[in-house]
């Protein structure tokens, strides 16, 4: 007599074992890279053959890519929605500026892992390019009219910008006392510019 399936079962063991795949991928691209990450490693460490693995993504890159992606939706990267009930510039732009170093926080074990990644690695720069087009959209909705000024955007986007939170991060300041530098310093001189519009 052919053996029963429950579909709902299989289809539950089928999400658990991708579920360890990712899992194990991302625990190894954390500690060793993508780019120095390979399949075998991944299915010793989420136990199953290597065979699985390409089985539920077709390329060490479409599983790069599905962790990097699913990494990035969980970090929770601000959204247009921190500007509520902030109206003027000055308050938006401090609002995303805690927001963005939150999440800099939130995602600093990553950031170390992509700093440490030979440029050119495909889920990387896809990750890479979402991040700043999400970021870029933030700014230019805090900046408002301000935001049609290169100058402007140059300035703020440095100044929230990971480069800078981390250099003085290094220098043992928190998040916190950073935005707060950050806000002190932007704060008055966009309004300035607002004045001057």
């Amino acid at each position: 007599m052919p053996r029963r399936y429950t579909l709902g079962k299989r289809a539950g063991q089928k999400a658990q074992t991708r579920q360890r795949i990712l899992d194990a991928a991302a625990a190894l691209y954390q500690e060793h890279g993508v780019s120095r990450t390979t399949i075998p490693e991944i299915a010793r460490r989420a136990d199953v053959a290597p065979g699985t693995v390409l089985n539920h993504f077709a390329s060490a890159d479409e599983l790069a890519r599905a962790v990097l992606g699913g990494v990035l939706g969980s970090l929770q990267l601000p959204s247009a929605a921190v500007f509520a009930g902030h109206a003027a510039v000055p308050d938006r732009v401090a609002r995303l500026c805690c927001e963005i170093f939150a999440f800099y926080d939130r995602s600093e074990s990553w950031y170390l892992a992509y700093a440490r990644e030979p440029k050119g690695v495909p889920a990387w720069a896809e990750a890479e390019a979402t991040f700043f087009a999400a970021f870029d959209e933030l700014l230019r909705a805090a900046l408002g009219p301000l935001a049609r000024d290169a100058s402007i955007v140059a300035i703020v986007s440095t100044m929230l910008g990971g480069e800078a939170w981390s250099s003085l991060r290094a220098r043992g300041l928190s998040s916190e006392q950073i935005a707060d530098l950050v806000i002190e310093i932007l704060a008055p001189w966009l309004a300035a510019k607002v004045a001057v519009r």
